[in-house]
């Protein structure tokens, strides 16, 4: 498939319906191990640190599906949705529903936001138990959306009073689907950007670009899986958590 072809489809039926939903991801949470201690051994001694990593919305439920099954097993996986459906076989640690969100927007836009992050607030006790204990705390959440857009500055948040070195790694839209989702998702990683510690923000067309002008639709969303997967693995070595905590201290 060359490169006009796949932005042609894509254009046509949206980004997500051809993300590879849960591909690699086992159905069976029996075979991964709940977190305790990290494994990571410096000069002989077990550091103990803890890590996790929180899906948020489409985008970031995707993502965390193909980390689950290609990430040490002292990651926490941790699910946020505003829609059951996603999270019904989503083999994470913690599946969260942020209920009482409406499928199709209210009123306006504005208020649909609003809607959505009372809704977060309202379910932050789950979220600070499903971080409880955590030292770092990656979250990962598409950009331009509602859920990701604004579930993940109340994930952030609440990670943080927890004292928790928070992460974000927003994941931004492509240019041509439109100024106005472009905008949100400029806007909403902007504001994410200031409730974490550090932000990585990856961009789909700087993807698509990566992946050559042949790539193939797997090509480029695997592209970003990789990104994903390199930046919990770096973030999560015992000499940046030093520095970390030194941040925090």
């Amino acid at each position: 498939m060359d490169r006009r072809h796949f932005l042609h489809i894509i254009s046509a039926h949206g980004v997500t319906s051809f993300l590879p939903i849960y591909a690699g991801a086992q159905s069976d949470l029996s075979r991964i191990d709940v977190p305790t201690k990290s494994r990571a051994v410096r000069n002989g001694v077990q550091t103990g640190f803890r890590a996790g990593v929180v899906g948020v919305g489409r985008a970031g439920l995707d993502v965390l599906s193909m980390l689950i099954v290609r990430l040490p097993t002292y990651f926490r996986m941790i699910a946020i949705s505003t829609v059951a459906e996603p999270l019904e076989n989503m083999p994470a640690h913690r599946r969260i529903l942020v209920g009482g969100v409406p499928h199709k927007r209210i009123k306006s836009d504005d208020a649909h936001r609003s809607n959505v992050r009372r809704n977060a607030w309202a379910a932050s006790g789950q979220i600070d138990e499903a971080v409880t204990g955590l030292d770092v705390v990656l979250v990962v959440a598409g950009m331009g959306c509602v859920a990701g857009t604004v579930l993940s500055t109340v994930v952030a948040q609440v990670a943080r009073k927890r004292r928790i070195f928070t992460i974000g790694i927003p994941i931004l839209p492509f240019d041509w689907e439109g100024e106005k989702r472009n905008h949100t998702a400029r806007n909403g990683a902007r504001e994410f950007g200031h409730c974490v510690h550090s932000l990585y923000p990856i961009h789909n067309d700087a993807m698509a670009r990566d992946a050559g002008e042949l790539a193939t639709v797997d090509d480029v969303f695997s592209k970003t899986f990789m990104a994903v997967r390199e930046l919990c693995l770096r973030e999560t070595t015992d000499s940046r958590l030093d520095a970390q905590y030194a941040r925090l201290r």
